[in-house]
């Protein structure tokens, strides 16, 4: 191994720890939880860690059924009826996650935790996108373009 190979390895260990630190420290805690259902935001809610804590979480209850999709919001853990699709949220302190689903593949209920800002559950049979947003102090679209 030369001199060349060695700096070589050490500038790329380098950049592989600025960058591990960058990721680690670099996300802003989400305090904007945003809830879509097929493209139309339903659900915007400011989370603060400080005023809820984990012990006490929220419970958000979607059910679809033929005449439209309902939610509704619990303190307590809510009744599921039966024979109707649903997706049960829960959301303690500052982290959401998909507490429960009737859908198939249970994709969006083995997802982890989200709490950063950018960080996203996606319940595609239900067409249900839960989204952490980095706060209000983003700035909100000025244009689109197709």
């Amino acid at each position: 191994m030369t001199r060349a190979d060695a700096a070589l390895i050490g500038v790329f260990l380098l950049a592989a720890a600025v960058l591990a630190v960058w990721f680690a420290f670099g996300s802003k805690e989400g305090r904007t939880l945003r809830i879509s259902y097929d493209g139309e935001v339903i659900v915007t809610e400011a989370l603060d860690a400080n005023v809820r804590s984990k012990s006490s979480p929220v419970y958000y209850l979607f059910l679809f059924e033929e005449s439209g999709t309902t939610w509704e919001r619990f303190e307590t853990y809510p009744e599921i009826p039966d024979g109707v699709p649903y997706n049960l949220l829960s959301v303690s302190g500052s982290e959401v996650s998909m507490e429960a689903a009737d859908c198939r593949d249970q994709i969006c209920v083995r997802h982890r935790p989200v709490s950063a800002g950018g960080e996203s559950i996606i319940c595609l049979p239900h067409r249900l996108v839960v989204e952490m947003a980095g706060g209000t102090d983003e700035a909100p679209l000025d244009g689109m373009v197709k």
